[in-house]
């Protein structure tokens, strides 16, 4: 029971959750001196974000039937594994705890933390939910660029130091590109 939903949250995918948090506290370190409670609070939220997104998506491609004719891992609600409205719960479940230890990390750190957060989620849903979900008209890529490339490691470097800085500025472009790897390999298998 346990191994479908830890394989429904697709852990192919969590190191594009984890790697921008630990090379944000890698800077971090070097810059200002790490601060460990929100980089584990960050890392908490980044993951929270990561498996909502795959349970959303799972979600809404089976509904659609998208994942009726698969080729790779099984998806919960394409299989039959999971109901549709389990898999919904289990991703709505996954953002509100997002939102819960992030609005903890903003009041640590930026108010304006928050608004970028919920962008998050509803880039999450969005992305293959909706009657016009932006994954399947080929602005995947897009969002990952903004939440990878401007998002994520520009909250990571404000939870640590209140304000952006040159060098998280510089590791962008390696999320980025991380990130449409991942979209890649996720649409090829």
């Amino acid at each position: 029971m346990v191994n479908k939903w830890i394989q429904g949250a697709r852990p192919r995918t969590l190191p594009a959750a984890v790697v921008p948090v630990v090379v944000g506290l890698a800077v971090a370190i070097g810059v200002e001196g790490a601060q460990w409670l929100r980089g584990g609070l960050a890392l908490v939220v980044s993951l929270l974000l990561q498996v909502g997104v795959n349970y959303a998506n799972d979600y809404s491609d089976g509904v659609r039937g998208t994942d009726e004719v698969r080729v790779g891992p099984q998806r919960l609600v394409g299989s039959g594994l999971a109901t549709p409205r389990s898999v919904k719960l289990a991703a709505f479940l996954c953002f509100g705890l997002a939102a819960v230890v992030g609005l903890a990390l903003a009041l640590m750190t930026s108010l304006w933390v928050i608004p970028v957060g919920l962008a998050a989620v509803l880039a999450g849903w969005f992305y293959t939910g909706g009657k016009n979900p932006y994954g399947y008209i080929g602005l995947g890529e897009v969002f990952v660029f903004v939440f990878f490339r401007l998002g994520r490691n520009g909250r990571n470097h404000v939870r640590h130091f209140g304000k952006d800085s040159g060098n998280g500025m510089a590791t962008r472009n390696c999320y980025w590109m991380f990130g449409v790897c991942v979209i890649g390999n996720q649409q090829s298998s």
